[in-house]
């Protein structure tokens, strides 16, 4: 950026600094205070249309933060402390709904879900801790399944079934480490106890 409006109070930067490109156009406005970033800042693309905003306090990240392209909402996001938190929202180049992801302490957790242009769930995926943990669901624009897959720490792990759009069954794909292994067999069936004798009677 060729220069920025800087306010300078006790020594240290505080209040709102505006910087401006090489034709004089503001491409970014920043609050401060005590010299730390506090409040929203705001920076804007070439040609004049807002490219992000976030919110800051005392430095660090805290509240909602958007990002655009072309003037088009693409990310809607929430931070506390720095770290990502909640739902955050992906939207496509025409503003539909992509993808919800779900956050604790800037880690995925719980199910995140993608979607079509045409609002059609494409996918569902279970998180914990940022890694891949439990089950996993693309789909058909009908909305029903067509594979189920389970994850353990981001790696295929157990059963993976593949659907026809009708529902049929059509493959079972077992996997251990990510790696396509022998379905476990089933124990072998115990043969039930035969019941004891009757006590003889005494006789008399």
């Amino acid at each position: 950026m060729a220069n920025e409006d800087v306010p300078i109070k006790d020594g240290v930067i505080d209040g709102e600094v505006v910087s401006h490109g090489p034709g004089g156009e503001v491409r970014q406005r920043a609050l401060f205070r005590h010299g730390r970033l506090h409040g929203e800042v705001t920076a804007y693309d070439e040609e004049g249309r807002i490219a992000h905003t976030a919110q800051y306090k005392d430095g660090v990240l805290e509240g909602e933060m958007k990002a655009y392209q072309e003037g088009k909402l693409r990310l809607h996001a929430h931070y506390v402390q720095g770290r990502q938190e909640g739902e955050t929202r992906l939207y496509d180049a025409a503003e539909n709904l992509s993808g919800v992801g779900r956050f604790h302490a800037g880690k995925l957790e719980g199910v995140s879900e993608w979607f079509d242009p045409a609002g059609h769930r494409v996918r569902s995926a279970l998180y914990k801790g940022g890694a891949l943990a439990g089950e996993g669901v693309d789909y058909f624009p009908n909305g029903k399944p067509r594979q189920i897959a389970m994850y353990e720490n981001n790696q295929l792990q157990g059963e993976t079934r593949t659907f026809a759009e009708d529902g049929k069954l059509l493959q079972k794909v077992y996997y251990v480490n990510g790696k396509i292994a022998d379905p476990p067999r089933p124990a072998p069936a115990t043969r039930p106890a035969r019941p004891a004798a009757p006590a003889s009677l005494w006789r008399r």
